[in-house]
């Protein structure tokens, strides 16, 4: 999940027209250092609507699809585990190969017809917690008794049919089923808030003491996945572990020089902090090579039943080999989705807290890019498109919804390669590559303390993330402190105590039982609706909770000159005719929408109810 940016572009009302700013007619002499130019050091060396040439767009394309890549897998192996498959290859690489196909997708709508801003779309972290409340209630655990025995399920209403293995994946994929259809209705919110616009009133009720703890929350309550996982060896897990934050802390300044060649300069020496733009990929190979080392020394255990058999490299290597070399992700693979109202539940919250998130990404986006903050029609329907991206995520089987990276947002950044049409590209390798089954078999079969790193590093970033929220609040003041402290420990406190007692809750009603059964096992809807009650309730000035510095963050202030204008966010090829018709002008996510004339609109409807009314 995403480093926190701050936001700090600000485009006055009624001048959007006026904020294009022309490139100079030559175009500047790139340095010696990786995203600088002469005369502005902060200058982006491809902007957001620049076509950059076609080797050049695929070594960038590619570098933001490997860092998507290697964020992105961590959230699949946990699905995994929780559906009752970690042992079965071909699910795990099934899942991996679907995850990425899925991203590609979701970057490309995104890219193309959503928010325009060159934001690539990754699995979220957001829907572990539910995921985890779900399929960890009483009898649906993968060490329940009945599952081990005889691979019945009488939550799934699954029978034993003959074979243990028929059993087994009967019972792993009612449980995916389940996951599939709750968040494919789960994000109907999503598509619903951004194309009715309805997460502008959301926002006035949601600040800081909201988001802080129903972030964090959502790494904390995962904390033993990264266990699990770290525990086969742990040895290997803390080599992986410091490779990936002595690469992302340690050297995120140091530059690698290398030979590059462009049209304008020829072939000359430039240089990159490659160390703090893909670091997972260092820690993956060096931890792997390690790995290997011991596998071929015999320093590891051969023996399948032994724990700490998964650290070896060829653990996972007969699934590359039995991998079809093409898989294609398709609805309902895995048969019909299934649907609970507790799970349902469970997803929208992880849904509201992933749109607020993304949110802040695409004002950060347009920040880094030199382009004006993204109107309200662009940020509804990026939040639609996300909404869209997570339904045809649910539909082949991921596990999981799509979000906006901020990962890559920081990336451009560093690289000072902005242009929407890598961002497009990256969308279609990674859809090439998540067809590609040899690649996804290729991920599945990294050691299990490696993908353990993994999961922890990204983990790790979600707290931090949740809690940089904080800065906003006066942390001085004793009541901050109070609804804090209250909704962090209640989101513990409470889940834990329902392990403890899974059969606390007994209305006579399996659906009922079931719904409050998720609600009070999921730490992430605990603490956000505890600290949203106490939020908005517990009197407060607006710079004690906060929400003034947090709402101008997301509108900002900089003296940056600007590339781009309103235009940047239109809608391909259609924009100009919809201008032409008045109707579209009262359809939000629409870019000849005007907010301005819908509240005139609901102003002269009610006049007019009043008068009715007399």
């Amino acid at each position: 999940m995403p480093d926190h940016i701050r936001l700090d572009t600000d485009t006055a009302e009624g001048q959007e027209q006026n904020v294009l700013i022309s490139l100079p007619a030559t175009k500047p002499e790139v340095s010696e250092e990786c995203g600088k130019t002469e005369g502005n050091e902060e200058r982006l060396l491809y902007p957001i609507r620049s076509v950059p040439a076609i080797p050049t767009t695929l070594i960038f394309a590619l570098q933001q699809s490997v860092m998507c890549i290697t964020c992105s897998v961590s959230v699949p192996l946990i699905v995994v585990k929780l559906i009752c498959a970690v042992d079965n290859q071909e699910v795990r690489t099934e899942l991996f190969s679907a995850t990425i196909f899925a991203c590609g997708v979701a970057t490309l709508l995104q890219c193309g017809v959503g928010v325009r801003l060159p934001i690539i779309q990754g699995s979220s972290f957001s829907f572990i917690a539910p995921l985890i409340a779900m399929l960890t209630i009483e009898g649906t655990k993968c060490d329940d008794e009945n599952i081990i025995k005889d691979g019945s399920s009488a939550y799934f209403n699954i029978t034993p049919n003959g074979t243990d293995a028929m059993d087994r994946e009967a019972i792993w994929q009612g449980k995916l089923n389940e996951v599939q259809g709750s968040l494919m209705v789960a994000s109907l919110v999503q598509v619903i808030l951004g194309g009715t616009g309805a997460i502008g009133v959301l926002m006035n009720y949601i600040g800081p003491l909201t988001i802080a703890p129903t972030v964090a929350m959502i790494g904390l309550s995962v904390f033993d996945m990264c266990a699990d996982y770290g525990s086969v060896h742990w040895g290997i897990w803390i080599l992986s572990l410091a490779v990936g934050f002595i690469c992302a802390v340690y050297m995120r300044n140091v530059k690698v020089p290398f030979l590059w060649w462009n049209r304008e300069s020829g072939c000359h020496k430039t240089s990159c902090q490659i160390f703090v733009l893909i670091p997972a990929i260092f820690m993956i190979v060096i931890a792997w090579i390690v790995s290997l080392i011991l596998t071929l020394t015999g320093a590891l255990p051969d023996d399948p039943g032994h724990p700490q058999y998964k650290a070896r490299t060829d653990a996972y290597v007969g699934g590359i080999h039995t991998a079809k070399w093409f898989f294609v992700p398709y609805p309902g693979k895995y048969g019909p989705p299934t649907v609970t109202v507790g799970g349902v539940i469970g997803m929208i919250a992880a849904t509201i807290a992933s749109t607020i998130e993304s949110i802040g990404d695409y004002h950060a986006c347009a920040s880094v890019c030199e382009v004006p903050s993204p109107p309200s029609h662009a940020v509804n329907r990026g939040i639609l498109m996300e909404g869209i991206g997570s339904i045809i995520a649910a539909s082949v089987g991921t596990g999981h919804g799509t979000t906006s990276y901020s990962q890559c947002i920081g990336a451009i950044g560093i690289t000072k390669v902005g242009s929407l049409r890598v961002f497009q590209t990256a969308g279609i390798l990674m859809i090439v590559l998540g067809v590609i089954g040899k690649f996804g078999a290729t991920l599945a079969a990294i050691p299990d303390p490696i993908q353990g790193a993994i999961i922890t590093l990204g983990i790790a970033m979600v707290v931090s993330v949740g809690l940089s929220n904080l800065e906003f609040i006066d942390m001085r003041s004793s009541r901050n402190m109070a609804i804090l402290g209250t909704a962090l420990m209640c989101g513990l406190l409470v889940p834990y105590w329902m392990k403890k007692n899974p059969t606390a809750v007994r209305t006579g009603v399996n659906e009922i039982d079931q719904l409050f059964t998720v609600f009070l096992t999921t730490p992430m809807f605990i603490s956000g609706l505890l600290g949203f009650f106490l939020d908005n309730t517990v009197p407060a000035t607006v710079e004690e909770r906060g929400i003034k510095r947090w709402k101008e963050s997301l509108s900002g202030k900089s003296t940056a000159i600007l590339q781009g204008s309103m235009k940047d966010y239109d809608i391909p090829f259609v924009s100009d005719w919809m201008r032409k018709i008045k109707c579209f002008k009262l359809v939000p996510c629409l870019p000849p929408y005007q907010e301005r004339t819908l509240q005139a609109c609901g102003k002269v409807l009610r006049r007019n109810k009043n008068k009715r009314n007399k």
